[in-house]
This record gives C-alpha cells, structure tokens and sequence, in this order.
C-alpha cells in the first residue's frame, strides 16, 4: 500500500515523541492532527470576508468528528487529548467552561495555538504515514466523505447534463498539469495570508468534480485556483493555453435569465417558478439594460458615474444589486443600488418583484434559496433568487449547448472555470465561433468576449 504524505504544523512536536509510553500509534495521531489542518484550509477558504481579508490564524473553525473518528478510530478522543496536551490546538468552551457540539454539525470548534511572533499564516510541515492500518484508515475515511464527487455523473445527469459532457470534462482535467516550480514562485508573491491555501492546493491536486445544489455550477480545483496561478497551467502535448472569458458575465446571465423568450428555453423547472411575475411586469426589461450587459461594458458606467474603480464597482454591484437582500445596509453598496435604480427603473422594479417572492412562490426551489443554518423559514426574506437564477442560467449554458457544442467541433481539452474556458491556443477562433453561435441558437445576442493568453 502506497504510503501518505499529511501536513503538520511547524511548531508540533514528532508524533513519535507525543506518543512515548501510549498505546497510541504515531501515524494515527499525525492523521487526526492532519483533519485539523484540513479544517483550518477549508475554514479559510469558506471565510473570506466582504471587505476581502481572510480568517486569521487564530480564529476559530469546525471539525467533524465522525470523520475524527474514522481517521483515529474509537480511541479518537485521546488522540484529540494529545494534541490539546501539548498546545497543538485549542478548543473552543462554551461559558460554562466546558466543550460543546454545534447543533445538527457533530462538529466542535478549534483553533491551533500559533507562536507568539506568528503573523498572517501557520506553517506547516509535510510528515510520511506508513502504518497499514492508519492509511487504511484514511483511504476508507476519504470514501465515505468524498460522496458527493462520486454522485457527479447522478447530479449532473437530474439537471439535464450528458453523460457525455463529464466525461468530456474529466478527461480534460486528466489533461491538466501544473508547473509546480512556476507555481511556488508565483506564491511567494502573493499576499501571507492568501499563500498557505494555495500551497495546500497545488500540493493536492484532484481530478474530483462536484456540482453544487444551489447553482449548477461545476467546481475542481482549477475553480479554486487564483487567477495569478493560471499561467502554470498547460495541457499535456499542447503548444500554449489561453482563457476565454465572457465579459461582465453575471449581469449578462442575469439578464437573459429574466428575459421570458429566452429563461422558458434555458431554464425550463426555474420559469415555471417565476413565469408568473415576468408576465405581470410589463417591459419587464430595458433594452438599455440588456445592451450594456451584452457589451460588457456595465461595471464600467457605473464606475465612471461613481468614481470608483471597476474592482470596487464589480463588488458593489453584487451586494447592491445582484445579491443584496431587501435592505442594502453599506452605504456605497447603496449608493450604487440608488444608481441602478436611475438608470435602469424597470430592471430595478423586476428585481425586486423577484426578490419580494416568498417561500409558498418559490415551493419548487426553495431547498436551494434556503441556508442550511437556518433554524425556521423566518429568514427566508433573504433569499437569493436572482443570485440562483444567474447562476443556472451560465451552468445551463456551459454544460447544456457550449460544451456539447465543443465536443461536436473536436475543440479541448477544454477547462471550465464558471463563465471561462481554459483551453489550447490552437483552438481559440474556432471556440470563440462556437460560443457565439450557442447564444444565437438559443434566441440571443451573444456577450463580449476576452482572451487571455496563459502560457
């Protein structure tokens, strides 16, 4: 059996020395200590914050125990003992000074305990795992909760994705290779904070694929990969890659799914929900609205009109416009939803019409449009319809007429990053083609595009 490499932090003694005069096995309590990590990467990655900053080193994050118990086994509990011992890592208390689980997660909150000089990120060091037992461990562990990547080609296949197209798609990301060397360097020149979860993903690259229930969208580690790493992309027997993007691509998807000729076409189950709101709201679009989007230019009016920055603008118009709830609290964010009302008064009428839908209205979808952490539906007037719209309608794009059109044109191996394509450069005009088409097949006017050429 092939050994395993896991990740320690820095300052944690050797497993082996932890271990001196225990029944405990070194590798498994280097394999729940590793679980820790894992959590920590996961936490950081889900936590970015709306002002751009990630989770500090010392913050606090979840970690399962039943998967604890699958890597350390029944004695799992005195492995996690060690490493509290020994000030690896902390757990949270509740105020009566004791642990306690958080509801309906079987999951305990931690922290690692960073040494006093540690700013902006943890180390942490790779250690081989050679037990037989404890690999087996671990391999049964990941299989059990690795799921949902199995359940693809099921997931896929219930929204209308061919067999075909994951197919496709994973063979293509088979294709994929990392320049690790460029990578590393390429790290070093991102901010602290940001370098640890980057490391840890082009130290682990998947093939693994996993749709999400809320979207469509198809995430892989290519997804999560920042866009200053794409240049160490390439493609196994390819002459250069390049990325083509659909500009301004979440209003433009948000405007062709509420436009009714084309959402009873791209999104079948969804217009049913909102079919009846779009025939009540005369004109319920500007042609204005529908050109800018198309243009790509529509971050950059409001841009110019605010003096802000397009980066700026591109976040604001997510939180004031696309994904705000019924009352926009940041004032900026609502300067521009004031501005969008403005400019664009019966596309600001529609969204809101939309976002005034309650969960009776929404009976068909409204498992997806719901947080998991909520405890009632008193909360459901934060629902992110439009959000969940825009989305489906760029996943049925992609999966449902721009891939199968590829595959028909003998274009890839092809990458998908939501709205953009990574693929070799000897492919680019007849993609570019192809795209076009697949929004005028569909009754459309395709968006702009851009290319950008990685390597």
């Amino acid at each position: 059996m092939k050994n395993l490499k896991v990740k320690l932090p820095i300052g944690m003694p050797p497993p082996t020395k932890l271990t001196e005069n225990t029944k405990l096995v070194p590798d498994r309590l280097a394999s729940v200590a590793h679980q820790f990590f894992l959590a920590y990467i996961h936490a950081k990655r889900k936590a970015k914050r709306k002002d751009g900053i990630y989770m500090e080193p010392w913050d606090w994050f979840t970690v399962n125990s039943k998967v604890l118990k699958g890597i350390g086994s029944v004695n799992y509990r005195q492995y996690v003992a060690v490493l509290v011992t020994n000030k690896v890592i902390e757990p949270r208390l509740n105020s009566e000074g004791s642990e306690s689980y958080l509801p309906g997660q079987r999951s305990k909150q931690y922290r690692f305990i960073p040494p006093c000089d540690l700013v902006g990120r943890f180390t942490f060091r790779e250690y081989i795992i050679k037990d037989v037992r404890t690999i087996s461990s671990v391999l049964s562990t990941r299989d059990a909760y690795t799921e949902q990547a199995c359940q693809l080609i099921k997931s896929a296949s219930m929204v209308g994705v061919s067999t075909a197209v994951i197919n496709y798609l994973l063979d293509s990301l088979q294709n994929l290779e990392l320049d690790r060397f460029y990578a590393n360097e390429i790290i070093k020149t991102l901010p602290v904070e940001e370098q640890d979860l980057q490391e840890y993903l082009i130290d682990e690259l998947s093939t693994a694929i996993v749709m999400d229930a809320f979207g469509h969208r198809i995430h892989t580690w290519v997804t999560n990969l920042k866009k200053e790493l794409r240049p160490a992309l390439k493609f196994k027997r390819s002459k250069g890659l390049c990325l083509i993007d659909i500009k301004n691509s979440q209003p433009y998807f948000a405007s062709i799914a509420v436009d009714p000729k084309i959402a009873k076409v791209l999104l079948e189950h969804e217009y049913v929900v909102i079919k009846e709101t779009l025939e009540k709201t005369a004109n319920p679009l500007e042609k204005e609205f529908t050109e800018d989007c198309r243009s790509g230019r529509i971050y950059d009016l409001f841009a110019e009109q605010l003096g802000l920055c397009r980066k700026t603008t591109k976040i604001l118009f997510f939180a004031g416009v696309m994904y705000r709830n019924r009352i926009v609290v940041d004032t900026a964010a609502k300067e521009l939803s004031v501005a969008f009302k403005a400019k664009y008064p019966m596309t600001y009428q529609l969204f809101t019409k939309l976002r005034s839908l309650n969960k009776k209205e929404l009976e068909s979808i409204k498992t997806s449009l719901i947080d998991r952490t909520m405890k009632s539906h008193q909360n459901f007037r934060s629902h992110k319809l439009l959000p969940l719209l825009m989305q489906r309608a760029e996943s049925k794009m992609v999966f449902n007429h721009i891939i199968p059109a590829f595959i028909k044109r003998g274009i890839g191996p092809v990458v998908t990053i939501h709205d953009s394509f990574v693929l070799p450069v000897e492919f680019k005009e007849l993609a570019i083609q192809v795209i076009k088409q697949a929004f005028i097949d569909i009754g459309t006017e395709p968006p702009m595009l851009s290319v950008e050429y990685l390597s």
